[in-house]
């Protein structure tokens, strides 16, 4: 596993574009039109940005996997991440959708807790190399990273089959919310060390 650099953005929003053109969360947040794909890729943009600024971003050796780590518990609002924010409200989201995106950062905050916690945000596979162990390798890479770190792992999916891959990992599921779709969110303790 390695780190992602600046210079990776155009590679990790361009993987995880096509890894979650059709998540049901995504499918959720972002309007329905002629430039959808566009539009997700912005949010992957933005994506990209706010783990780099305030978590990791981190690429499979073969730069075919990707994962997105937020640390909430340092979040902050500077005058960088409120402008991708206005960036991605204007060409991603569009002004309609502020609601559903405000009502899914409060519900996935609230679940979060003030708990000092990693968050794995997006991890994706680019889809021709799905299947062939590429997500669970950077998977397990992620989880020793934040064991290094002491941090629980947390996240969550829409998507009931992978909930079973997960907890071959060690995750738990604990609680599920639903947003238009179910949401399934999981967590990982960190190992005692």
């Amino acid at each position: 596993m390695i780190k992602a650099t600046h210079e990776d953005k155009d590679l990790v929003a361009g993987l995880l574009t096509r890894s979650f053109e059709n998540n049901q969360t995504i499918n959720y947040l972002i309007p329905k039109g002629k430039n959808r794909i566009s539009r997700i890729g912005m949010l992957m943009q933005y994506a990209f940005y706010r783990c780099h600024l305030q978590g990791d971003v981190f690429l499979s050796q073969d730069r075919r996997a990707c994962a997105l780590v937020l640390y909430p518990h340092l979040e902050r609002a500077t005058l960088t991440t409120i402008s991708l924010e206005i960036q991605l409200i204007l060409k991603g989201l569009g002004l309609g959708n502020c609601i559903r995106v405000l009502k899914y950062r409060r519900m996935t905050k609230t679940r979060l807790g003030k708990t000092v916690v990693a968050r794995i945000w997006m991890l994706g596979v680019s889809p021709r190399f799905q299947s062939l162990g590429n997500g669970s390798r950077l998977l397990q890479d992620v989880i020793l990273e934040m064991q290094k770190k002491n941090l629980p792992v947390y996240l969550e999916t829409p998507e009931f089959s992978q909930v079973a891959w997960y907890e071959r990992f060690g995750f738990m599921l604990y609680n599920t919310y639903e947003l238009g779709h179910n949401l399934y969110f999981l967590k990982r303790v960190a190992d005692k060390g």
